[in-house]
């Protein structure tokens, strides 16, 4: 008898469900942060005594496939300009949708961590095995920045970040064959609009006031079977030169940039 899954066995429980904190204010940026996510995945697997566990994995995919992310600055005067920077659109952001992974992007699983992946330990059967999932996601814009057409300081005054991923519950198989199992979506919200009561701003001089409509982490059920959303189906197991935080990371230092010689409303869809 070959190794095989038991029909129906998968679940996936959510232990610690996604949420939000509040912007940490230093004397030189803002830090957005979050609440840990985290579930765990449940799977039976039936056999016979000698049957070979060798190259079962199971473990978890996830990918990103939408992002919202930009921050505006305006300088303490009107004639000192502002600046609006985008991390979230070409060029700066080449693609929405990529595979989010802890470690390099070829290893396809979310992570290769124990806990996080396993094989079947289990000499006896059926054997049930259990994999943790988590993810903390988070973001950091400057309290300043230089506006290159005034060559005045622009301040941070207001940002806003969406998140979203799917996560999915998968065995991978001797052969290399993925398996979706379960699948769930999530997402992080973040906007805040910021007011300086000195300057330049800091620690107890930046007053943070939250966008209600844009702030709070949602979750889904858990859905049986394969995630086939044609938005980031395509990224899940395909070869990818890139990971999520390798573009975030990318967006972060080289972000889409546009100034003005005045407070000026620039178009945040662009």
């Amino acid at each position: 008898m070959a190794i095989s899954i038991v029909p129906g066995s998968a679940s996936v429980a959510v232990t610690s469900r996604p949420g939000v904190n509040a912007p940490a204010v230093s004397a030189t940026n803002v830090r957005f942060t979050s609440r840990t996510i985290q579930a765990t995945g449940q799977v039976r697997f039936n056999g016979s005594p000698g049957d070979s566990t060798a190259g079962w994995f199971i473990g978890w995919i996830q990918a990103q496939w939408i992002e919202t992310n930009w921050g505006y600055f305006r300088g303490r005067l009107n004639n000192h300009g502002s600046v609006f920077h985008q991390r979230a659109r070409a060029p700066a952001r080449p693609n929405q949708a990529c595979r989010d992974t802890v470690g390099p992007v070829t290893d396809i699983f979310y992570s290769l961590s124990a806990g996080l992946r396993s094989g079947i330990t289990s000499a006896a059967f059926p054997a049930t095995v259990s994999v943790v999932f988590r993810d903390t996601p988070g973001e950091t814009y400057p309290i300043s920045v230089v506006n290159s057409l005034t060559s005045q300081p622009n301040f941070i005054r207001e940002v806003q970040l969406e998140f979203h991923f799917c996560t999915i519950f998968v065995v991978r198989d001797p052969g290399g064959v993925f398996r979706q199992l379960k699948h769930l979506y999530w997402n992080m919200h973040w906007q805040y609009r910021f007011s300086p009561t000195a300057f330049p701003p800091g620690p107890g001089s930046l007053t943070v006031t939250p966008v209600a409509a844009g702030i709070g982490g949602n979750l889904s059920r858990a859905f049986s079977g394969a995630a086939t959303d044609r938005r980031f189906a395509g990224v899940l197991t395909s070869v990818q030169t890139q990971n999520c935080n390798q573009v975030a990371s990318a967006a972060f230092t080289s972000p889409n940039v546009r100034e003005a010689r005045v407070w000026e409303n620039f178009d945040v869809r662009r």
